[in-house]
């Protein structure tokens, strides 16, 4: 396993380096200069010698090793620096936001605990709803319960989140006046009192992310359980005299739960990315509505650095994903080592 887990990311390696560069190259060809915000007041050499500062007139590829050593040696040292005190960093330079003037991985640190607990919270109780819902509507195919779970995971599949986020605001923040339509980021949980507080503004942007992953994922659960149901040895386990509960989750779930790993490990990364349009409906201050500013401001350096940490969420994702199949089907494993010669 350790062997297949090195090899895994020998591969990974030049695949973040690639998208890293297909993303720099990208943002870099989009028209915008960061010095078109800035007052015509200021003198041309002042204007040259701050465009010279932040490296605008060196080559492209001379760019892209700057920020490449920046983001994946400089900022690291940073963390390492907060966290254990120490000072390896020293004075060195780090990704400066065009907008803020301020450490981008500052911000990102700032903006993220707000997307773990809405985004995080969302698809962690999407996948808690949506994988015994699935294994149970494959156990009880065309029963009442099928088939208002497919009619559920067919509408909560459909509608965009956008739709569903203003629909609940209509109904349970305007209609009913039961929970707040815009999520107060400057809260700070210091009493019972506050913890309401909290819980009540999360459940309209959780509910939503919730809903729309709980569909997607019980879809692939039901189908990949109905074929796991299907195969020779679920028939020699019945004919043995098992009970369906034995046969379900002592047989096929292993086998059902192979392609639903690749769902899961890949949604989990994408759903930061995706819930861009929950958090601009509900104001959350997070790492998507973060992006969406650093667009409009063409903040290219806020814009490279999260599309950058997005893809490298789904390849770490993609390789967990791999790395499960060992587990959850050792013949994988097996045909890897023979493949290298170890079988």
């Amino acid at each position: 396993m350790p062997g297949r887990a090195l090899r895994r990311i020998a591969v990974t390696l030049p695949t973040v380096l690639l998208i890293s560069f297909v993303i720099f190259a990208l943002l870099d060809a989009a028209p915008g200069d960061p010095m078109a915000q800035m007052p015509l007041t200021i003198p041309p050499d002042v204007r040259a010698a701050m465009r010279e500062a932040l490296g605008l007139d060196a080559p492209m590829l001379t760019q892209f090793g700057h920020w490449l050593w920046q983001f994946f040696v400089i900022e690291p040292l940073h963390l390492m620096d907060r966290l254990l005190g120490t000072g390896l960093a020293g004075e060195s330079a780090r990704v400066i936001s065009w907008q803020t003037r301020a450490p981008v991985m500052d911000t990102v640190i700032e903006r993220l605990p707000q997307t773990l607990w809405v985004v995080g919270l969302g698809y962690l109780i999407g996948v808690l709803i949506a994988l015994p819902a699935g294994i149970y509507a494959a156990a009880r195919p065309h029963s009442r319960f099928d088939r208002i779970a497919t009619l559920l995971a067919t509408l909560g599949f459909s509608l965009p989140t956008f739709f569903t986020g203003v629909l609940l605001i209509v109904v349970f923040s305007v209609g009913l006046g039961w929970f707040p339509s815009i999520y107060d980021t400057t809260l700070r949980v210091t009493s019972l009192d506050t913890l309401g507080q909290q819980l009540r503004q999360m459940v309209l942007p959780v509910s939503v992310i919730a809903l729309y992953n709980a569909a997607q994922i019980s879809r692939f659960m039901r189908a990949a359980m109905r074929d796991a149901l299907q195969e020779g040895h679920i028939r020699t386990a019945r004919a043995k005299g098992l009970s369906e509960r034995a046969v379900v989750l002592g047989h096929a779930l292993r086998g059902a739960m192979l392609p639903v790993v690749t769902v899961l490990a890949l949604g989990a990364p994408q759903v930061f990315a995706g819930a861009i349009i929950t958090e601009q409906v509900f104001r959350v201050n997070g790492l998507g509505q973060l992006l969406i500013t650093a667009i409009q401001a063409n903040d290219l350096p806020m814009v490279q650095t999260l599309t950058v940490i997005f893809a490298l969420l789904i390849v770490a994702a993609n390789l967990l994903a791999d790395l499960a199949y060992g587990l959850l089907d050792p013949r994988i494993k097996a045909g890897v080592d023979r493949h290298h010669g170890r079988g």
